[in-house]
């Protein structure tokens, strides 16, 4: 099976140089590798050129968001007859036999057209960053594995849907699920569009596998800050834009009224400098969090309409169960109140 490696870049062209070095001692033999850029200007196309020529350079020009370069760098992916794509994080480093291992979970018969891997962090390689995501009952998703020890998680699992630093996905999944030639909902730009996808998938009956060979590391937020306004912003808006799609009936119902109070709990943690809120206030302070989260749900509103015809198009498509859809907040998933503060 050949495999388009898909990165976007937007400077950091260091970051880009370590991770093009791991691809090259990589023993899985057919793969191109695609470095989808934004628009860097700190040299990383010279870099590039000069020291990767067989890397498929994509200028994009701009910062055209995560989720645009990524399609483009799927449909290119295609052209070169790519029969499934990774995209892969540009602060990532990868171990030689780690495509082996993800493509290796691929099944057509059980309908695995996604694959989660292993991704500890890079400067605690003992450390896991993820091994797939697991959702919430009110629209959010967390590192399967977050800040746990990497030998607790060594056997493979069916898990939701692949966390988006380290993600395998078939031609035959994305094709299957794309909104008007769109894999990721450009309209996300950046963060949670890989659980949006695999919330696509997955109702269209996809499963996704754990591959605890495909060791992935991570240096995590190098680009954006992880704690930044702009972070603030996109997941404060994508958690609304997740729940309009995907969450239907008494799933949206119960999701929107978890959403309102979990705003309760994040100001608590505010004053407590506890959770994420409390990590994003001390980061920004409390002027710039509230701005990014009044700015987020004014362009939830300016979306309803596109996410409203998203959201009927996804109910028609989809294939399974009110009961299936139920059991899996039990089976990949935490409940509200111990989701709160990881």
């Amino acid at each position: 099976m050949k495999i388009g490696i898909i990165i976007v870049s937007y400077n950091k062209k260091d970051l880009l140089e370590n991770c093009l070095k791991s691809l090259e001692k990589v023993s899985y033999a057919n793969f191109e590798t695609l470095v989808v850029d934004n628009g860097s200007s700190d040299g990383s196309w010279e870099m590039a050129s000069e020291k990767f020529p067989q890397v498929s350079w994509l200028p994009m020009g701009h910062n055209s968001g995560f989720c645009k370069a990524n399609n483009v760098g799927i449909k290119k992916a295609w052209e070169l007859g790519c029969e499934a794509i990774l995209l892969l994080n540009n602060d990532t480093e990868v171990e030689p036999d780690f495509l082996t291992a993800m493509v290796g979970e691929l099944n057509q018969t059980e309908k695995i057209g996604m694959v989660a891997a292993q991704i500890p962090f890079l400067k605690r390689k003992n450390v896991l960053d993820s091994c797939g995501l697991v959702i919430t009952p009110d629209g959010l998703a967390k590192n399967r594995g977050f800040e746990q020890a990497v030998e607790l998680f060594g056997e493979r699992a069916e898990v939701f849907c692949p966390a988006g630093a380290a993600a395998l996905y078939t031609k035959e999944l994305l094709e299957d699920v794309q909104e008007d030639g769109q894999y990721l909902d450009e309209t996300f730009g950046f963060y949670f569009e890989e659980l949006d996808l695999g919330w696509r998938a997955r109702l269209r009956g996809w499963k996704c596998s754990y591959a605890p060979r495909a060791v992935v590391y991570h240096l995590k937020s190098a680009t954006a800050g992880a704690y930044s306004e702009f972070v603030a912003f996109h997941t404060n808006r994508n958690i609304f834009f997740i729940m309009l799609k995907n969450y239907q009936g008494i799933f949206f119902l119960r999701a929107l009224t978890l959403t309102f109070l979990r705003y309760v709990f994040l100001l608590a943690g505010i004053f407590q400098a506890k959770g994420p809120a409390g990590k994003i206030h001390k980061q920004i302070g409390p002027f710039k969090m509230l701005r990014a989260c009044g700015k987020g749900w004014l362009d939830v509103f300016r979306q309803l309409p596109a996410m409203l015809k998203k959201r009927r198009l996804i109910k028609k498509n989809t294939k399974v169960s009110k009961q299936k859809i139920e059991s899996w907040f039990s089976k990949f998933g935490l409940t509200f109140f111990d989701s709160l503060y990881q």
